[in-house]
């Protein structure tokens, strides 16, 4: 096939040149390296022989090539399909394509020239772009539920429309932060230690006392760092107004380990002198409670606050 050798051979784009009986007279170095075959190999060969795909997909692309070989430039619009590497392994690729007619001196139409180009980054980056839009829309709806429950919750539980102005903004600048964190780590995981220190500076900027934490590196996905960004945030107001960062001589020990891919953190408050249980449930530990899959215990030690967290690190 020297006529078609000469022209396409060192075009970029993958072409591919079939016959009246849609066997494969030529393909093009880029073609070959887009499909991993050679043409020594598949030369001769019928076309839907070389990449077999299902009886119905195969009749329609055959049309198609049919169409092309009575006079008509064709298409094929992201057409997807699966190709075997020589190392064994599948992957799907999605082509564009064009057919175009060939004729010979004589004016019959002889062969079909394919011309075709791999759009499937280009498909993947749009199907990624349409899902982050959905789930960006899903999270959306997800806050404003969100807002609307705490502002309904800290009203009722404030003792002033200052308290409530002070913790109901607390709380926005909360879910702020843990919205930053998420985007800072494109949308997977944060890592568990940065989200303390984060949360904890966040409330208590000017804290008094010490901050110690002991753990391994562990991260939280996004669905479970969002509840557990609120709840470190209430934990933390909670030792500003009352617990260890109250005084010069509080100090916080936040300490963690990871077994069966469950955590479990304790969250431990010293420096204080003769703490007592409180005689109401605040907001805060009302929220807490209703955090899922969240495991959560109190302990009100005469020098502090002990809680006791357990969060399955696989859940949902």
């Amino acid at each position: 096939m020297d006529e078609f050798e000469s022209v396409f051979q060192t075009w970029s784009l993958p072409i591919l040149v079939l016959d009246r009986k849609l066997n494969i007279a030529y393909c093009n170095p880029a073609y070959e390296a887009a499909t991993q075959r050679t043409l020594t190999n598949i030369q001769g060969q019928y076309i839907f022989e070389i990449f077999p795909e299902t009886s119905e997909r195969v009749e329609r692309v055959r049309e198609i090539f049919l169409s092309a070989l009575n006079g008509e430039t064709t298409s094929l619009n992201e057409e997807r399909f699966n190709l075997e590497g020589e190392d064994g392994v599948t992957s799907e690729r999605v082509w564009q394509a064009t057919q175009e007619p060939y004729r010979n001196s004589d004016g019959e139409i002889t062969h079909i020239i394919q011309r075709a180009d791999d759009v499937t980054s280009t498909v993947q980056a749009r199907l990624e772009s349409q899902l982050v839009r959905e789930e960006l829309n899903h999270r959306m709806k997800n806050v404003h539920t969100v807002v609307q429950a705490m502002a309904r919750l800290s009203s009722r539980s404030a003792e002033s429309l200052e308290d409530f102005r002070d913790s109901f903004l607390g709380r926005m600048d909360s879910m702020s932060r843990a919205h930053e964190r998420l985007m800072r780590s494109g949308m997977i995981s944060v890592d568990l230690e940065h989200l303390l220190e984060d949360e904890i500076k966040g409330v208590a900027p000017e804290m008094q006392g010490a901050l110690i934490f002991k753990g391994p590196k562990t991260h939280l996905s996004a669905h479970l760092s969002r509840a557990f960004s609120m709840m470190i945030h209430e934990l933390a107001t909670n030792a500003v107004k009352y617990g260890c960062f109250s005084t010069p001589k509080g100090v916080l020990d936040v300490s963690w380990q990871v077994k069966s891919d469950t955590l479990h953190l304790n969250w431990s408050e010293t420096g204080l002198e003769n703490l007592t249980p409180p005689t109401t449930l605040g907001f805060g530990s009302k929220m807490i409670k209703m955090l899922p899959n969240i495991d959560y215990q109190t302990e009100y030690r005469p020098e502090g606050l002990l809680v006791t967290i357990t969060l399955p690190l696989l859940a949902e």
